[in-house]
């Protein structure tokens, strides 16, 4: 398979199966507007006070997918706790909530494509083994439960009230996230919810790629640099085992280890040897290791050929979206110093970048950025000395 082949698959894949459940999924919402308009339109009605009630229709449809993101959030939160996992993080849409080492501090972070996201401290590994089913389906255990729930709700309203409507709508929206995050699917850059507690449990070698994965971002949060933690969590798997998703997770990090111990030769080997090859990266891992290959370009030997050839279409598509991601806005500042020498420019991304980092949930990895910046700006003032 080709590179250009590949990267589309990984970075642009978005399954009919969730596209058919949205689109239903919106058809339903719209049936239960359009019915309630019927059913409470009286002649003789001013356009403008039917033009509110369906605007407020539209709004019940919102909170009704909030009210979902929440519970869904939820259901890991109870059947992780559940089976011997400990709090880490809560996140809808930009507010998180992070337990530190001086207690739960609320911080702000988006990560495009996702409304929310739970993340969990692992409990310890007994024989190899720990829970990773409920831990991974309870957000949809939840949402399935609040199906029957809100429909049964909506019954008990009167007829001609917005309750109905809203409730209603929020067990529409209910069934189809069950089902967009229960069925294993890679949706767009990542994976969903059924997917990962498919691929944890496919071996013993899986399940502790869960793990690490779970504790490398535990320690993260309590302020570890990746280049700090245990030498074992960071061997590179096989390619054979990288075909699974979450073992190759282990291997991204490795990457990301890499780079930041500032052994940039090697990270960009690993990087070139993962990127290669057919195996378990999500799109999102592969995007964030490219930016990982521009920057190393520019700063080892800004190359302009070898930096527009990573920067494909796709690439500044994702960069484009994830652009108050940290590791995206020190690349950009990168390019912008070493690519454009734009003075203007770089000092903009830095400012942004230091709006981000006032509010960003992991200091550690603020720490380790600025460091990869303050050698952009080395390199770029070598240059012009």
């Amino acid at each position: 398979m080709s590179e250009q082949r590949r990267k589309k698959k990984n970075y642009s894949s978005f399954p009919w199966a969730v596209f058919t459940a949205y689109m239903l999924a919106g058809a339903a919402c719209g049936a239960v507007i359009m019915l309630h308009l019927e059913r409470i339109y009286t002649s003789g009605e001013q356009t403008h006070v039917r033009m509110l009630r369906f605007m407020l229709l539209f709004m019940c449809m919102y909170g009704a997918i909030i009210v979902q993101i929440v519970i869904h959030e939820a259901g890991h939160l109870l059947f992780g706790m559940a089976t011997g996992y400990r709090f880490n993080s809560f996140r809808i849409f930009n507010l998180m909530w992070i337990k530190e080492n001086s207690g739960i501090r609320f911080r702000r972070m988006s990560l495009s494509g996702t409304g929310g996201q739970c993340l969990m401290n692992p409990p310890d590994l007994t024989d190899g083994k720990m829970p990773v089913m409920l831990y991974n389906y309870g957000g949809v255990i939840l949402n399935t439960v609040s199906v029957p729930l809100f429909a049964v709700l909506a019954l008990l309203c009167p007829a001609g009230s917005f309750g109905r409507p809203a409730l209603l709508l929020s067990a529409v929206i209910g069934l189809s996230y069950a089902f967009v995050n229960g069925f294993p699917l890679g949706v767009g850059l990542v994976n969903n919810d059924g997917k990962n507690a498919l691929d944890a449990s496919r071996s013993p070698e899986a399940l502790r790629a869960f793990w690490i994965q779970m504790k490398a971002n535990e320690m993260t949060s309590k302020g570890a640099r990746l280049r700090e933690m245990p030498d074992e969590w960071f061997m590179l798997p096989s390619d054979e085992a990288m075909k699974n998703s979450i073992i190759a997770v282990v291997g991204a990090l490795a990457c990301s280890r890499e780079m930041d111990a500032h052994r940039f030769e090697q990270a960009d080997r690993l990087m070139a040897g993962m990127l290669s090859k057919q195996n378990g990266i999500v799109g999102l891992h592969r995007a964030m290791m490219n930016c990982d290959r521009i920057f190393v370009r520019l700063i080892r030997q800004n190359s302009p050929e070898a930096v527009e050839r990573l920067l494909s279409k796709e690439q500044k598509k994702i960069m484009k979206a994830y652009r108050a991601y940290p590791s995206v806005l020190r690349t950009e500042y990168a390019l912008a110093l070493l690519r454009d020498g734009d003075l203007e420019k770089a000092a903009g991304v830095r400012k942004k970048f230091e709006q981000t980092a006032s509010s960003y949930p992991y200091p550690v990895e603020i720490e380790g950025e600025r460091e990869l910046m303050d050698i952009a700006e080395e390199k770029a003032r070598s240059g012009r000395s």
